[in-house]
């Protein structure tokens, strides 16, 4: 197999015509194993809507019938963050990407198979994350940053905003492109989850800037009011490289 990259709890290797996900021998445990199932029942229910998941999508599960991988066709392309975009391909993949969200979000949800729990990004992701890694921060700045956590988990603007399916990890590694701009596939959905929109936003504005953005906020289901959101999480993004 020919390896192709990896993150922090799965490598990804390239067969013949197939993609092969499989968690690290050291991330072996019944959370990544429950994850990885998560991943695969996302794939095929979002797949049935139309969105460019993985195709042909398998399950890999080792002698104690754990699923710890998952194979799927090779998507042909380049990854965004090796892409050479130019004025006419980016216009191209900025049409496509506004398409792409405005499917994804408007799914009906229940998904079909897929349990998704509904999550409040402030509430139920950043504490945790920051909680583990307390060690890293000095008590000021531990106190600082719960203070701004909690605070926006019982803004009304956070608690009120819409309910949506979010593929939860967009970034330029997670997002292959065919020369032309266009979209020839969108891989990981390990965070597969409801709720906010504008935390995919906010991935489209760290990995793909404002201007690009701004191409989807134009769109009659966002609006500038937004902006707020959007901007609070694309600040904690660091969390996640702690």
């Amino acid at each position: 197999m020919q390896f192709i990259g990896n993150g922090k709890h799965s490598s990804v290797f390239r067969s013949n015509d197939n993609a092969i996900k499989l968690l690290n021998k050291n991330m072996h445990n019944q959370y990544n194993f429950n994850k990885i199932n998560h991943e695969f029942n996302a794939i095929i229910a979002l797949a049935e809507h139309g969105m460019p998941t993985p195709k042909n999508a398998k399950l890999i599960i080792n002698e104690l019938k754990k699923k710890h991988g998952i194979q799927y066709d090779f998507i042909n392309g380049i990854l965004a963050k090796n892409f050479k975009f130019t004025e006419v391909n980016n216009k191209k993949f900025q049409s496509e990407l506004k398409i792409f969200f405005t499917k994804l979000h408007s799914i009906q949800i229940p998904l079909n198979k897929v349990q998704l729990k509904k999550t409040n990004i402030s509430k139920d992701i950043y504490p945790k994350i920051i909680i583990e890694n307390k060690k890293l921060f000095t008590k000021k700045e531990f106190d600082q940053i719960i203070t701004k956590v909690e605070l926006h988990a019982k803004k009304k603007n956070f608690i009120n905003s819409p309910n949506v399916i979010l593929h939860g990890d967009i970034s330029n590694s997670n997002i292959i492109l065919l020369k032309n701009g266009s979209i020839n596939g969108v891989i990981d959905w390990s965070e597969c989850m409801i709720g906010d929109p504008a935390y995919d936003l906010a991935g489209v504005l760290i990995y793909f800037g404002e201007k690009t953005l701004k191409s989807l906020l134009i769109h009659e289901n966002y609006s500038t009011e937004m902006l707020e959101r959007i901007n609070y999480y694309a600040s904690m993004e660091y969390l996640f490289r702690l």
